[in-house]
């Protein structure tokens, strides 16, 4: 169920989110502590509370220079195990380290890429936000205040944000692997897997996640490569319900047939 704080900013999105979950969401009761939205989620050791906190460009702008957006993260922070900034807008940077944003121009009524002002009207309109203030304070909040930061372009998408990150979060920790390929390569480029290990992952019913197993039974390549099906079926890895196992025998076959079927 995702708890959708009933306030300005969040409270009117829960029709359409409700829309995409099936029912399965509703307005806090009282009002959230921290955030605009909040769920259950399954994490590496159990029940884990997620919580999202959705801010315009301009909310955000307000926020940062107050240190209430430093504030709101230390209190998601000691209320839930992962929290998020959905940060919404269209924004960039001009060639002079402006900060630009996608905005309504209230003058030509149409919207169009203005600078941000460091406030609307007097002698601070004529003073811009940098960039970089912001893209280091958004640097700040992920790594100090272990916040993630979401870009959305507008409320349609921030609500498929909400939406998609509370159906991740359903699925069982285990079960999220359409990113391990890519994971493996970066660590790879870091020089955290061996040559081996890389050639282990490639081989038929190994794959990454048996990858670090067969790796170490084996050390080397050519070892893999000379292996008869007896030496296969002793390779012990960690199944998906944390179980030690071992290679099948059917799997042990296959493996010693790929290296000596005619090419």
């Amino acid at each position: 169920m995702i708890l959708v704080d009933p306030r300005a900013g969040s409270g009117d999105m829960l029709p359409e989110i409700k829309r995409r979950v099936n029912g399965q969401a509703e307005h806090a009761k009282p009002d959230l502590f921290a955030g605009d939205f909040a769920f259950e989620g399954n994490g590496p050791e159990g029940d884990i509370m997620i919580g999202i906190e959705r801010k315009t460009i301009s909310d955000f702008l307000g926020s940062m220079r107050s240190d209430r957006m430093a504030i709101q993260a230390k209190k998601m922070g000691s209320v839930y195990g992962i929290s998020y900034l959905l940060l919404e807008g269209q924004f960039g940077a001009d060639a002079d380290g402006v900060l630009m944003g996608f905005q309504f121009d209230y003058t030509e009524r149409k919207y169009k890429w203005r600078p941000y002002t460091l406030a609307a009207k007097g002698a601070m309109a004529e003073q811009f936000y940098r960039y970089a203030e912001m893209d280091k304070h958004l640097c700040t909040l992920e790594n100090k205040k272990n916040l993630i930061v979401v870009h959305t372009h507008d409320t349609k998408t921030s609500i498929w944000a909400v939406v998609n990150r509370y159906l991740w979060w359903q699925e069982k920790w285990d079960q999220h692997k359409s990113a391990d390929p890519i994971k493996t390569q970066a660590d790879i480029a870091l020089g955290k897997v061996s040559p081996c290990m890389e050639f282990a992952a490639k081989l038929p019913g190994v794959g990454w996640s048996k990858a670090p197993a067969v790796a170490r039974h084996f050390k080397t390549i050519y070892e893999m490569v000379c292996a008869y099906p007896s030496e296969w079926k002793d390779v012990e890895f960690v199944d998906r319900n944390g179980k030690p196992s071992y290679m099948s025998t059917e799997t042990a076959a296959k493996l010693y047939g790929h290296f000596r079927r005619e090419k």
